[in-house]
């Protein structure tokens, strides 16, 4: 083997393992990036149950502050004036 055909097959290898461990750092980072994406998607649907629930919550004292209403109006009718 030449010196030149030394030298071309470490800088292959060198290179080899540089795109090993490029590989390797990536596949980590992706596999922490799809756990936070998976954590972000979690906390998506909880928040979307929480408004949901609260959306109704508003629904249903609305309704109420609308039967009341007419009985507020009505009891204030009968207070005296100041």
């Amino acid at each position: 083997m030449t010196e030149l055909e030394r030298m071309l097959k470490e800088s292959l290898a060198q290179t080899e393992q540089l795109l090993q461990n490029n590989q390797v750092a990536h596949s980590q980072t992706l596999q922490h990036h799809s756990g936070e994406l998976a954590t972000l998607k979690n906390a998506v649907r909880t928040l979307q149950a929480e408004q949901f629930t609260l959306t109704e919550h508003l629904t249903r004292l609305n309704a109420v502050y609308e039967n009341l209403q007419p009985l507020l109006t009505r009891l204030n009718a009968l207070l005296p004036d100041k």
